[in-house]
């Protein structure tokens, strides 16, 4: 096989990244939108030794969970994967090649599926919404998502995935930003000033954050211009990030008007979003895989419970509030603050939240004696450091509930408990991302 042969090939199966995967004379191939039983058409783009890659040219048999997808930029954009298939099967799709996934890197088949909790909304879901910022090829300001694998701007008009209140700013700032002249970021030169725009939506309430490659503040002319022709924006924030790479925020923010941060409400607990602080997108499917983890937890009241990765607090105010005693750890000073300031806002008095790494700060916790009944731990896609894991295990805490957004670590981090003397025998998923091939996963882990 080589570049640019066209062959006909069987799907049998998607991988984790959503693609179809056949096998041709006994070589893997992945064919992105192809999906398992459908006969393809498919022109070879790249050949390696072990896999290949190639690009529907036809569809031969289609599979019928097969759709038309609702939204245009679909197959241009990389915000979404699944929007070629029916919602019921998506789910299913997602997890057969999740559970599959876990199966094989834990090496634990034991482990079934509890539960899966579909989206009763699949439209207009994230309150979250980060556009770059680029120039198109007749030198207009464009705003959109980049195009798969790639940093190449998809220029759009909305994202049906959107909160309203999001793509309602995108055709008037490249208007202003047209108007004031206003430099847009180059990341191969590493010049030009615009690089972002991130809009934060609560219920009521907007925060719009642009991220630039200089330490100045924007142009006031240009500041008031947005505040007037968007009034619905309550807070404008200007986030400084002159670093070269993929990391969208810096660590520094200047609030140009507004106070700073937007008031929500989430699993009946009030908070203030500041913009470096993390927040699920996903907020009706947060609640129900909040719900999944206190659920796994089984708290009586008595309990001392550790949430690692708390974030903002918001699981963590849900824990206190069928706790004994709750003690938060994040490494985000921010969210920290905005943790022990909802703890006061929602009267809920037995808790303690600490800046730090949870692989430094739990273990030295550990030693003083607190001695936790429970530990609830949300990493990043990298999963929990090995350091935390093995002082888990050490001092023979009884039950860990695992909340993950990533089944590869999640799968590695469950064989290292498994070695360690703890088991789990069921998985519940939480579809928080629906149309992509992104999913939740909460587990419990018992000595």
């Amino acid at each position: 096989m080589k570049k640019n042969d066209i062959i006909t090939l069987n799907i049998e199966d998607l991988n984790s990244d959503g693609a179809g995967v056949g096998r041709y004379d006994g070589l893997v191939v992945f064919v992105p939108y192809a999906l398992p039983g459908e006969t393809v058409e498919t022109l070879i783009i790249k050949v390696t030794k072990n896999y290949a890659v190639g690009k529907i040219q036809k569809i031969i048999k289609k599979a019928n969970e097969r759709i038309e997808p609702k939204c245009p930029y679909f197959y241009r954009c990389g915000g979404c994967d699944y929007q070629h298939i029916n919602y019921n099967d998506q789910l299913q799709l997602k997890c057969s090649s999740t559970i599959k996934n876990i199966h094989k890197i834990s090496q634990n088949k034991d482990i079934k599926i509890k539960k899966i909790i579909g989206a009763d909304e699949l439209w207009n879901y994230r309150n979250k919404a980060q556009f770059p910022v680029s120039k198109d090829k007749e030198n207009n300001v464009i705003m959109g998502f980049f195009s798969s694998k790639s940093h190449r701007v998809v220029s759009i008009d909305k994202c049906i995935l959107q909160d309203n209140k999001c793509n309602s700013i995108i055709e008037p700032i490249k208007k202003i930003i047209k108007k004031h002249n206003i430099s847009i970021y180059d990341e191969i030169n590493h010049k030009g000033i615009l690089r972002h725009i991130i809009a934060r939506a609560s219920k009521n309430e907007l925060m719009v954050i642009l991220v630039t490659n200089c330490n100045e503040k924007l142009p006031d002319n240009f500041i008031n211009d947005i505040k007037i022709t968007l009034p619905f924006i309550t807070t404008l924030i200007q986030n400084i990030n002159t670093k070269k790479g993929n990391i969208i925020l810096g660590s520094k923010c200047i609030t140009l008007f507004g106070k700073g941060y937007i008031n929500d409400i989430l699993c009946g607990i009030n908070f203030r979003l500041r913009p470096l602080a993390f927040l699920q997108v996903n907020a009706n499917q947060a609640e129900k895989l909040y719900n999944t983890a206190l659920e796994y937890a089984n708290l009586t009241g008595n309990e001392i419970v550790f949430d690692a990765y708390c974030g903002i607090g918001v699981m963590s105010l849900m824990l206190a509030k069928k706790a004994k005693k709750l003690i938060g750890v994040e490494i985000v000073p921010e969210a920290i603050e905005t943790a022990k300031e909802s703890a006061k806002l929602n009267g809920i008095n037995n808790t303690e939240f600490i800046v730090g790494a949870c692989e430094d700060v739990l273990p030295q916790l550990l030693k003083k004696g607190e001695n936790p009944d429970v530990i609830v731990v949300d990493p990043p896609r990298a999963g929990c450091e090995a350091s935390l894991i093995n002082a888990i295990a050490e001092n023979n805490i009884k039950k860990i509930v695992y909340v993950s957004c990533n089944p590869a670590t999640l799968a590695r981090d469950i064989k290292l408990f498994n070695e360690l003397g703890y088991s789990c025998s069921d998985v519940t998923f939480v579809d928080m991302f629906c149309h992509t091939k992104h999913i939740e996963s909460v587990i419990c882990l018992t000595k």
